[in-house]
């Protein structure tokens, strides 16, 4: 019974995660200038904060999550294309989460 549930779980895993990454090769990225800060939804950081300038993402900040983790997210992603940040973190999942903070930010860059 478990190995069944295991293998549907993962069936939805792959189909969510094919879904995201597909949408996000196709859609080009316009995101204006400034600072955002983006409400997440089922992802243990709360908000996340960033400073976009000319397609570049600066000072991502999680309100929330794992800090260790997401500081160390936020100083590799520190002065990438958006585009490349979404094709990186989309799709993403967190245990038996749908999402995760990483993925939440490429939603965030996305929307």
């Amino acid at each position: 019974k478990n190995n069944f549930l295991f293998a549907i779980s993962m069936k939805l895993h792959y189909i969510y995660v094919k879904d995201i990454i597909f949408r996000n090769i196709s859609e080009e990225i316009m995101i204006t200038d400034g600072t955002h800060t983006y409400q997440t939804k089922g992802s243990c950081a709360r908000t996340i904060t960033y400073t976009a300038k000319e397609g570049k993402i600066y000072d991502i900040q999680f309100n929330g999550g794992c800090n260790g983790n997401l500081k160390m997210l936020s100083k590799l992603l520190e002065g990438m294309d958006a585009e490349e940040i979404v094709k990186k973190c989309g799709g993403n999942l967190c245990g038996a989460k749908s999402t995760s903070c990483a993925d939440q930010l490429a939603k965030a860059l996305s929307e």
